[in-house]
């Protein structure tokens, strides 16, 4: 047996389980409230215990399980406080909120492996470690050269020799590890503060830039396009960062094209790979984020900034030491904006890729990644080497998201766009080259899955493995636009379009947009149509539902989503596929059934069915509106049961499963046909009794009983 077992020690559960057993094909499991999204559920009065909607979740990688924690959700694993993807081995006991207590039990019945005994160093682990090395070996060093020279020469003579090695060896030290201060100063009075202004607000910050030898400023083009969108009022100005703090007008932004073309090709292909049961979208850096910007009196803008040459960046590597001159602000003390004072930071370069993460044989490393410390504001400003020759631009962080909002991610890898695309900008072949770029970037596509794609393909394999189906008898695009709820400037936006299903069967719509969040739902159906929902693994890119009929019938669907108020017209268009398969209703209900109780159970194989109860309901009890019909059952054997009852007209059921006068069941469904499931933990005799109910007089129906044995 390999998985994970979860033991509720104290706190109650919404189906009153204390034992849930996750077989290793779960790869990601949640504990919490929502009934939707977790695996284990406690009840809603848990709430006031501290337990939250998701609690906590337990992630499987290469047959370890480590924590994925929620920062607003108070854990304790064994007592002490946790850490992020900490790892579990063993059995650990978790404390969630103030008294619900679980029990983490990973099993692994496979042979153990030998352990890996070799540390895989970081490019940028490489550099600190040989700057810490450099660092405590000088000493060394210099203490060998001081034996040497006590040995063979006299002490007078000693003396100017220890401060010829001592000065060697700072300044060897120096040319390692650090930039020139004289080289900053020069660098820092080319940088200047952008700032937009508001006749009524006042000034805000928005970035940084820089000049260039056309009398230009260069910065990003996320921070540029922003004078595109400037309202009535409003002006976008540089200042400079040393006395008498000169302030410029922009008057033009001019972007380059790469940087929208990027845009567009990502979103047009959604990249994805596949992960705990999801597909998760590739996360990168805007390519081509650099924009020129110019300015009034551009004659009286300090001295420009020397670009390292083709050369020079083709020989950029991993340790290279690098600073930076800007003006990062977010979540920082305030500066004053009148009399703005950078901040300097130098580190390392610590990876050199494409946009896609990948190092490339073709020159093609434009992302510059390095290790100094920043936060927005940052953008646009120089990244530069000991020389003073610029190389990048400061462009993104890596943040980590908290309770508390975005935060600069600890890990220090920030990045930095290669001034390539700037000579693209300052030689005036931008449109030119960005055909060539686009050409690279699709090529690099081609290495992962277009994210709506492998939705639609996943979702449709799903289906096809958990009712035994082939080919569909019936398929249908249907393509359309979303309009705007009660006026043209709503951000919610949706459509109506009627599905039609001509034969009994198992039936799939999948609907793909832009938008990516969609909700579906029928807003109207006849008695033959059962709707299903349920969470597909890597069906995270689509909206979807699975229906199963009785006869040919209509569906009324409803689809929503919110887009932003700027989105471009071409992001609310969609596509609906229908695929239908003729399948036997009731078998069909029956089989996702089974499915549903397998996969929210961890249970294997299929179960035995053990017996079938017919009956009609007829008695009202207490004057009661429905009907009802009592049923005896004796269970003898340890394990799940699962009761499926279905009319054999069409009616609406409910089944309830009682020991006693007390109900012992966890429906599942109750529309049409009802799911019971119960688990006997012991065996022996055990006499329940099975009610099935119904609005409706004298309904024939017909109960199934499978039967899971409890595993050893």
């Amino acid at each position: 047996m390999n998985g994970i077992k979860i033991t509720v020690l104290d706190g109650k559960t919404l189906d009153g389980d204390t034992e849930y057993f996750f077989a290793r094909e779960q790869d990601y499991i949640v504990l919490g409230r929502d009934a939707d999204i977790c695996h284990v559920i406690f009840e809603d009065s848990t709430v006031e215990l501290g337990v939250g909607n998701e609690h906590i979740g337990l992630r499987r990688s290469l047959g370890r399980y480590q924590l994925d924690l929620n920062n607003a959700h108070s854990v304790r694993i064994d007592g002490k406080e946790p850490y992020e993807e900490q790892e579990i081995s063993g059995s650990v006991e978790l404390l969630l909120g103030l008294v619900v207590r679980v029990r983490v039990e990973v099993l692994d019945n496979r042979k153990s492996e030998l352990p890996m005994v070799e540390h895989r160093w970081q490019p940028g682990q490489v550099a600190q470690r040989n700057r810490k090395l450099l660092k405590y070996t000088l000493p060394i060093v210099a203490g060998l050269i001081i034996a040497g020279l006590l040995f063979f020469r006299d002490i007078g003579k000693l003396e100017g020799d220890l401060t010829t090695v001592s000065q060697s060896l700072e300044g060897l030290n120096q040319a390692q590890t650090s930039i020139p201060l004289s080289t900053i100063n020069d660098v820092r009075e080319s940088v200047y503060l952008v700032l937009i202004q508001n006749d009524s607000e006042g000034e805000r910050l928005h970035g940084t830039a820089w000049v260039t030898d056309s009398r230009q400023l260069a910065t990003n083009a996320h921070v540029a396009e922003k004078f595109n969108s400037l309202k009535p009022g409003e002006n976008m100005l540089v200042r400079s960062s040393v006395p008498p703090y000169q302030t410029h007008r922009v008057t033009q932004a001019v972007l380059h094209p790469g940087y929208r073309d990027f845009h567009r090709l990502w979103e047009d292909y959604l990249p994805v790979q596949k992960g705990f049961n999801a597909l998760e979208l590739m996360r990168t850096v805007s390519a081509a984020d650099v924009a020129l910007l110019n300015v009034t009196d551009n004659e009286e803008l300090a001295s420009p900034l020397a670009l390292a040459t083709a050369d020079e960046l083709a020989g950029l590597q991993a340790g290279t030491p690098v600073a930076f001159v800007g003006f990062p602000a977010e979540k920082l003390l305030p500066g004053t904006l009148k009399q703005p004072v950078p901040v300097v930071q130098q580190d390392e370069i610590v990876r050199l890729t494409d946009f896609f993460m990948t190092a490339r044989d073709d020159n093609n490393n434009r992302l510059i990644q390095h290790g100094i410390p920043m936060i927005g504001g940052a953008s646009g400003s120089p990244l530069f080497t000991r020389k003073g020759k610029v190389i990048g631009i400061v462009s993104a962080v890596n943040i980590a998201m908290t309770s508390r909002g975005r935060v600069a991610n600890p890990a220090d890898i920030n990045f930095a766009q290669r001034v390539d695309f700037l000579f693209d900008l300052l030689a005036g072949k931008s449109e030119l080259t960005s055909q060539n770029y686009l050409d690279q970037w699709s090529q690099s596509l081609g290495g992962f899955q277009k994210g709506i794609d492998a939705s639609v393909f996943e979702v449709a394999e799903n289906v096809k493995g958990v009712f035994g189906l082939s080919k569909p008898f019936n398929e249908v695009v249907v393509k359309g636009s979303f309009e705007a709820i009660n006026n043209s400037s709503s951000s919610l936006l949706s459509s109506v379009n009627t599905m039609s299903f001509t034969k009994a069967g198992v039936h799939l719509v999948t609907v793909q947009s832009r938008a990516r969040r969609i909700q579906l739902k029928p807003v109207s159906a006849d008695s033959k149509v059962i709707e299903y929902t349920y969470p597909i693994p890597y069906g995270n890119f689509l909206g979807y539902r699975l229906f199963i009929t009785d006869g040919p019938t209509e569906v009324d669907l409803k689809l929503a989503t919110r887009v932003s108020a700027d989105a471009p017209e071409d992001t609310v268009s969609y596509q609906i596929n229908q695929t239908s398969w003729q399948a036997d209703p009731v078998a069909a209900k029956k089989q996702f059934a089974i499915h549903q109780v397998k996969a929210s159970k961890g249970l294997q194989g299929e179960p035995q069915e053990l017996m079938t109860l017919t009956g009609n309901t007829g008695e009202r009890i207490d004057g009661k509106q429905e009907t009802y019909v009592t049923q005896e059952i004796d269970l003898n054997v340890a394990g799940y049961y699962l009761f499926i009852t279905n009319p054999v007209q069409p009616g609406d059921l409910n089944t309830h499963l009682f020991q006693g006068k007390k109900s012992i069941d966890k429906d599942l469904r109750s529309r049409r046909e009802a799911y019971v499931l119960y688990r006997k933990k012991e065996s022996g005799s055990e006499v329940l009794k099975l009610v099935t109910s119904s609005k409706q007089e004298s309904l024939g129906f017909s109960a199934t009983v499978y039967h899971w044995p409890e595993e050893k």
